[in-house]
C-alpha cells in the first residue's frame, strides 16, 4: 500500500518533524521493497514514475486538487486507486465562511472549491473504490463509485462502550433526566451554534435535561 505525502510550501499540511535517515537498511528488512520517487516538477507523485507504483498492490489517495490525477495514473499503471475523502463540498464551504473574513477572498475560495469540486468528482468516479468518512461525504459521492463505504473513525474501543445491560439498568431508574454532552471546538462548523436552539426546545416541551459542553474556541 502506498500513500503520497504532500509538504510543499503552498499546503498547510506539514511532515512535521519527520526526516527520512541516511540509511534506510532497516526499512528494507523490515517492509521489503521500497521505492522513493520525488519530483521538482509536482509536489506529489511524478506522473513519469508511475511504472515504478506496479510493485505496489493498492494506491491509497486523499480526495484533494494535488492527487485528482493519481486514478488516471494508476489505471496507467494497472492498479487499484482508493481515494479516502474527509469533507464534502458543503463542508469545504463552511470550512472558508468561517476561516474567512475578507468577503472578496471568501467568495474566490468559495469559487474555487466548485472548480475543485468537479475535478475531485471525475476522479472518484474513474477510481476504483472510495473510503467516505462520515455521512455528509458519503452522501454526496457514494453515487460516483460502486465500491463505496461509510467509515467512522470513532477511536473508541470496544471497553469504552456502554454494554446492553448498563443502558437497561439507566432506563430503569425512576427519576430519569436527558443528560446531553457537547465535545468540540466551539464553532459553527461543529455545530455549536445549535446547542442554544437544542436547550429551548426542549424545555418548551417540558423534558428535563442537563447539558455539558466541553471544549473551547477555535
Amino acid at each position: 500500500i502506498s500513500a503520497p505525502y504532500e509538504n510543499s510550501n503552498q499546503s498547510n499540511n506539514s511532515l512535521g518533524d519527520f526526516i527520512l535517515p541516511n540509511n534506510i537498511s532497516r526499512f528494507r528488512e523490515q517492509g521489503g521493497k521500497i521505492f522513493l520517487c520525488h519530483s521538482k516538477d509536482d509536489p506529489v507523485v511524478p506522473f513519469i514514475d508511475f511504472e515504478k507504483y506496479k510493485n505496489n498492490s493498492v494506491f491509497l489517495c486523499s480526495t484533494s486538487h494535488r492527487q485528482n490525477h493519481m486514478s488516471r495514473i494508476c489505471k496507467l499503471a494497472g492498479i487499484p486507486c482508493i481515494y479516502i475523502s474527509e469533507y464534502s463540498l458543503n463542508t469545504r464551504k463552511q470550512i472558508v465562511r468561517t476561516g474567512t473574513k475578507n468577503i472578496l477572498l471568501r467568495f474566490r475560495r468559495i469559487l474555487w472549491e466548485y472548480h475543485q469540486e468537479k475535478r475531485q468528482r471525475a476522479a472518484i468516479g474513474s477510481a476504483d473504490g472510495l473510503q467516505c468518512n462520515g455521512v455528509p461525504t458519503y452522501e454526496d459521492y457514494r453515487k460516483l463509485n460502486q465500491n463505496t463505504i461509510l467509515f467512522f473513525d470513532s477511536r473508541m474501543t470496544k471497553g469504552m462502550l456502554a454494554t446492553n445491560k448498563t443502558i437497561e439498568d439507566r432506563f430503569k431508574r425512576k427519576q430519569r433526566k436527558l443528560r446531553l454532552i457537547f465535545s468540540g471546538r466551539l464553532i459553527t462548523i461543529k455545530g455549536a451554534d445549535h446547542l442554544v436552539r437544542v436547550c429551548a426546545e426542549l424545555r418548551k416541551l417540558g423534558i428535563k435535561f442537563e447539558m455539558s459542553i466541553c471544549g473551547d474556541g477555535a
